[in-house]
């Protein structure tokens, strides 16, 4: 009977050795498959995507492509130029500014703000808030609140709070002004009744908003901007490659030139000597442009993807007078590297050569772009650092709202600086701006401050001082002046 109960023991031990043997294997038979299967799924997508070609576009398609890409700015000026909205605005910044281990500044500024569009009127309270710090343990500290209207071209100001903290001197007199000038402005609206200012303020504010149609960038000038389009690769990647045109990139930077100078043709359209002095201004920047020639061309407008084509200069000679800048542009997935080299002679030897180098990191992620700039001064003995930036920006665009942060940093030999900003607008409707009633003229508060007579004294000043007679004395002064005596002078005249 023992001997049937170990039997029957080993029997039930093989049979369970045998069940979790074929279920051990079944499940590694299982796992194998997938294994293969998995392999070959992914292998598959590898050979889908590696044959997916990027689109051969035509010349005329590129380009419009890339004028779509290019347009992101224009479409941030059509957000906040919008004629038929209302928008109402937030700002926020916060700098810190160090000037070699001296001075210290901090300001903070915060400002909330509504504007119409179709009438180009604007409302704004600003608060700012300041600090500075120096080696002296002097500290200079205060604050304002401000409200500002602008309503039919005309500005009008009302401080709420002023407060301001300075060292103590012997001399306090100026502080004593400062402060009794601010208390007599507080809680009172004030204005600058010009009709010259309210027709410049005019002209300004509607000068700026179609900058880009009047040149006509995105539609004439945009086909004759490149020539010679050659159908090529860049990177592995289809592109054509092309000539930037010497002549439409001359008449982009002229209509950007004369678009500035119109408000200044408009104010002084009565007083022949400034007009004369505009016009030889831009006969001479126009001379100077036309002697910057472009050499050793490489450039490329590579294709990406339907939606994707980037502007890459590889090489770029300019060539102004007997200087030459060099430019080259190294773009690597979505790092874009720009490096601009120019040889200068030296400050110290004219007969030695040094180079300024300019390197410009853009990186960019979705909204969120990243900027690093450097400037060195390059000899043969040292690499000296200029200037340096970084800046990290994120921007967010909706049919109805426009928001981005900022965060900068610049430094130098002598300051650095650290500023962030925020920035939001919002499209809104039902805001109403009404001029202040009893607003005082600021001429008439100036008056009343520092003297009667102030605004006539000052007008007659202006109409009677001669620029070229002053300057011609002062030119005159400087080149009679004896030269001032060097160290060697001074001492063969001590021996």
């Amino acid at each position: 009977m023992i001997k049937n109960s170990l039997y029957n023991i080993k029997e039930i031990c093989n049979i369970n050795h045998v069940f979790i043997f074929n279920f051990i294997s079944e499940k590694q038979m299982n796992i194998k498959k997938f294994g293969i299967l998995g392999c070959f799924w992914l292998l598959a997508l590898f050979i889908a995507w590696c044959g997916q070609k990027t689109p051969n576009l035509s010349f005329e398609e590129t380009l419009n492509v890339w004028k779509n890409e290019t347009s992101s700015m224009e479409k941030i000026v059509d957000f906040l130029n919008d004629s038929g909205t209302q928008l109402k605005n937030n700002l926020w910044i916060s700098a810190n500014f160090t000037v070699g281990d001296t001075e210290k500044w901090e300001i903070k500024i915060e400002s909330d703000s509504s504007n119409d569009n179709s009438t180009k009127d604007s409302q704004a309270n600003a608060v700012v808030v300041f600090n500075m710090d120096n080696w002296q343990e002097d500290k200079i500290s205060g604050s304002f609140d401000l409200d500002t209207i602008f309503k039919d071209y005309q500005i009008f100001l009302k401080l709420n709070s002023f407060d301001l903290q300075l060292p103590q001197t012997d001399d306090m007199s100026i502080f004593a002004m400062i402060n009794a000038m601010a208390t007599s402005l507080k809680e009172k609206w004030i204005t600058y009744d010009n009709p010259e200012l309210m027709q410049m303020l005019k002209d300004s504010t509607t000068s700026n908003t179609d900058l880009l149609k009047e040149m006509n960038l995105w539609d004439e000038d945009l086909k004759t901007l490149f020539k010679d389009e050659e159908s090529t690769t860049y990177n592995w990647k289809p592109a054509w490659k092309v000539s930037l045109n010497e002549e439409t990139l001359r008449n982009i930077i002229l209509a950007a030139y004369d678009h500035e100078q119109q408000e200044s043709l408009k104010l002084y359209a009565e007083n022949e000597e400034i007009i004369s002095d505009l016009q030889e201004s831009r006969a001479e920047f126009e001379q100077n442009l036309n002697n910057i020639k472009l050499d050793n061309q490489e450039v490329y407008l590579v294709i990406n993807s339907w939606k994707d084509v980037d502007l890459v200069v590889a090489n770029l000679d300019i060539v102004s007078w007997e200087s030459v800048a060099n430019v080259k542009e190294v773009t690597d997935w979505k790092t874009t590297t720009y490096e601009i080299t120019m040889d200068t002679a030296s400050e110290t030897n004219p007969d030695e050569k040094e180079q300024i180098k300019v390197t410009l990191v853009l990186k960019k992620w979705k909204i969120n772009y990243d900027f690093s700039l450097d400037i060195d001064k390059i000899t043969k003995s040292e690499t000296e650092k200029l200037y340096a930036m970084e800046w990290t920006l994120s921007l967010s665009l909706t049919e109805k709202a426009l928001a981005f942060n900022a965060d900068v940093k610049l430094s130098n030999d002598t300051l650095s600086a650290n500023v962030k900003a925020k920035y939001s607008s919002e499209k809104t409707s039902g805001i109403t701006f009404v001029k202040p009633e009893n607003a005082e003229d600021l001429w008439w508060l100036i008056e009343s401050l520092l003297g009667v007579g102030m605004q006539d004294d000052l007008g007659d000043f202006w109409e009677e001082y001669d620029y070229d007679t002053e300057w011609e004395s002062v030119a005159e002064e400087i080149s009679t002046e004896e030269p001032e005596e060097t160290a060697e002078e001074a001492v063969v005249e001590a021996e």
